[in-house]
């Protein structure tokens, strides 16, 4: 009886507590989690679902007829909010980043929409190709792609096409750079 007078207690703050990836603005605090889903590849200019999971890391030297671009579903609800009530940010936009041991980060090509239909934000037609480097999303709410203009919402991990070990030294070459200079705050832990 006892713990389940505990569990009746502490599961609610829990839930009310789940806030995966945070978003602070001056209008408030919000809550984000993504959805992998299935990649998909461009055939003659067009793109077409495949049933490969995403996040997929793009092995050097692969065509780009082989390629699997990723994409994933954002949902964004206010912190505190137990039933992750989705809400629209005005001018929100999340964008891959990528963080290279060389220090040249950049950006990637990406599709980015809000879909009002399900009230969340899709991220599609991503690449993430396999550089010395660290696939990160970072989010904004600034007309452009930049580091300085933008706020760290995760590092991009567990590609579905790596194995354990692979995906162990990503991991392992993200937490580096995340505590080099220049990273950018904000690095999520994960």
């Amino acid at each position: 009886m006892k713990y389940l007078i505990f569990i009746a207690l502490v599961l609610p703050s829990l839930a009310k507590a789940h806030c995966p990836m945070p978003i602070d603005l001056e209008s408030g605090s919000y809550c984000a989690d993504i959805l992998w889903d299935t990649g998909e590849k461009k055939l003659k200019g067009e793109f077409k679902p495949v049933k490969t999971l995403s996040p997929y890391l793009v092995p050097p030297g692969t065509i780009p007829q082989r390629w699997i671009y990723s994409r994933a579903t954002i949902q964004i609800w206010q912190k505190g909010d137990a039933s992750h009530t989705p809400v629209m940010i005005p001018d929100f936009r999340i964008f891959p980043w990528m963080h290279m041991a060389s220090g040249h980060n950049h950006s990637a090509g990406y599709n980015f929409f809000e879909d009002t239909d399900t009230q969340s934000y899709r991220l599609q037609e991503l690449a993430f190709q396999q550089m010395v480097g660290c696939w990160t999303l970072r989010w904004t709410t600034a007309g452009k792609d930049e580091e300085e203009s933008s706020q760290m919402l995760t590092t991009v991990l567990d590609y579905t096409n790596l194995k354990p070990a692979e995906n162990t030294e990503q991991e392992v070459l993200c937490d580096d750079l995340a505590g080099s200079p220049g990273h950018g705050g904000g690095h999520h832990e994960h």
